[in-house]
């Protein structure tokens, strides 16, 4: 009876922690809301948590927002239409400082607290680096530096 109990706790753990299925994370919860619009209001949350987490390692990141949100539509999996949402960016006028690998892995962690832990290559455009990371509903959000540095996320399909 105790090893069938020490069974199903290390089970249950393997699941909890992602060992029991492969590579593939999930995002707690999954979806993030019912609606486009709770989904927005969850990842702008979550997307100034990541800039405040850059800004807390390098005082110099100053990050304010771009533009306004735009949307876009999509196809649910269910074949019903959706949107996908582009929250404004968030820019700082300085770049990351020399230690480049330390502002990547202050991102991921910030980043894979939020749900985001597959990564995503990113073609290099920018002199220095773009890192991008995805979560399991589908969103997106990407930190790059060249003169500035930038925050982008992408709301993955959500319902009207």
């Amino acid at each position: 009876m105790r090893a069938r109990r020490l069974l199903s706790v290390a089970v249950l753990l393997a699941a909890a922690t992602g060992c029991a299925s492969g590579p593939e994370f999930r995002a707690v919860p999954e979806p993030v809301a019912p609606t486009i619009d709770g989904a927005v209001e969850h990842y702008l949350r979550v997307q100034r948590e990541i800039a405040d987490a850059l800004s807390a390692e390098f005082p110099e990141l100053v990050f304010g927002p771009s533009r306004a949100r735009l949307n876009a539509g999509c196809e649910m999996p269910d074949g019903s239409t959706g949107w996908v949402a582009h929250l404004p960016l968030l820019l700082s006028d300085h770049s990351v400082p020399s230690d480049v690998q330390r502002a990547i892995d202050v991102f991921d962690r910030a980043a894979a607290r939020a749900g985001f832990h597959q990564h995503e290559l990113v073609p290099r455009l920018a002199p220095l680096f773009d890192e991008r990371r995805v979560a399991s509903d589908g969103s997106s959000v990407t930190f790059g530096a060249g003169v500035s540095t930038v925050l982008g996320l992408e709301v993955g399909c959500y319902p009207h």
